[in-house]
């Protein structure tokens, strides 16, 4: 089944660690979200795609997460 509505948005983002108490690191992802124009209002599948794995010609994505831009 082919969904032509789809399309791929290549997301801004920043990584930053904090360290707990103990051990404990926390991460915060930050996204930046596209424009309107690019990414209208509406129902959105995110998905972290790894930048280099073993095989360079390989991207594996993560499980993807529902979520709504207003």
């Amino acid at each position: 089944h082919q969904d032509y509505d789809q399309r791929y948005i290549e997301l801004d983002f920043g990584l930053d660690s904090t360290s707990g108490s103990g051990s404990t690191v926390t991460d915060t992802l930050t996204v930046t979200a596209p424009t309107e124009m690019l990414g209208p209002p509406g129902f959105y599948t995110l998905f972290a795609i790894e930048a280099e794995g073993a095989d360079p010609t390989v991207r594996v994505p993560s499980i993807g997460e529902f979520l709504r831009v207003k």
